[in-house]
């Protein structure tokens, strides 16, 4: 009998007759090995191999991108990462593991209330420290973007831009809350502009804090006059 030579695809074993079929053939596996490099593609291993650190005991080792392509959640963490890069979330990876130890399911995790309440719990855990650095840096990119001094966000930022910010938890609620700048700002919004940060700053736990915290409140308030922010 006569054995034809035939040309398997390594990556989802289908046969082929001709090389040049094979060289041809897109399987999904194949493609998701081609698109390896692309922002999604990595940021959602990237992702992945986070969650395995946090959700399965004794993790020794991260497994490569070629067994996360045949991974049963892979398309999960697609869908993950394209919500990361919409959103432009600026820590991926702390975003991955706040769902991870609060056993978010997966069918939520690009909920807007499932990142609702990571900014909120990013905000009240986060440093004092840690919460000017973000804002500062978010101002100064704002400034670069914009051609302003940085001294001026509070005072010319659009206010969509800034209400988008302050969402994503770019600016922290002490700057609206400890500083007079801050709170000049929030003179400016519309009444729906206000009624859409509610759940993100929530006012009366932060006026609270504010009052309760007030080294902090004047530390923060000195910065911003020294910087001679309007």
């Amino acid at each position: 009998m006569l054995l034809l030579m035939t040309y398997k695809c390594k990556y989802c074993s289908k046969d082929f007759a001709r090389e040049s079929t094979l060289a041809g053939h897109l399987c999904e596996n194949k493609r998701r090995i081609l698109d390896k490099d692309l922002k999604q593609n990595r940021i959602a291993y990237q992702s992945w191999l986070t969650w395995r650190r946090m959700s399965i005991a004794n993790v020794k080792y991260d497994k490569p991108y070629e067994e996360f392509i045949a991974n049963r959640y892979f398309t999960g963490f697609m869908k993950l990462s394209k919500r990361i890069i919409d959103l432009n979330i600026d820590d991926p990876e702390d975003f991955v593991k706040y769902i991870s130890m609060n056993s978010v399911p997966m069918n939520k995790w690009s909920s807007d209330v499932v990142y609702e309440e990571y900014i909120k719990s990013k905000t009240r855990k986060e440093t004092v420290a840690r919460a000017m650095e973000r804002s500062m840096i978010t101002i100064t990119e704002w400034a670069d973007k914009t051609g302003n001094h940085f001294s001026e966000y509070f005072e010319k930022v659009n206010t969509v831009d800034a209400v988008q910010d302050i969402r994503m938890g770019r600016i922290s609620p002490w700057c609206l809350f400890a500083t007079d700048q801050g709170g000049k700002f929030v003179d400016r919004l519309e009444p729906n502009q206000i009624q859409a940060l509610i759940d993100y700053i929530e006012p009366k736990s932060w006026r609270a804090r504010v009052i309760r915290e007030k080294e902090e409140s004047t530390w923060i308030q000195d910065i911003f006059n020294k910087a001679n922010i309007k």
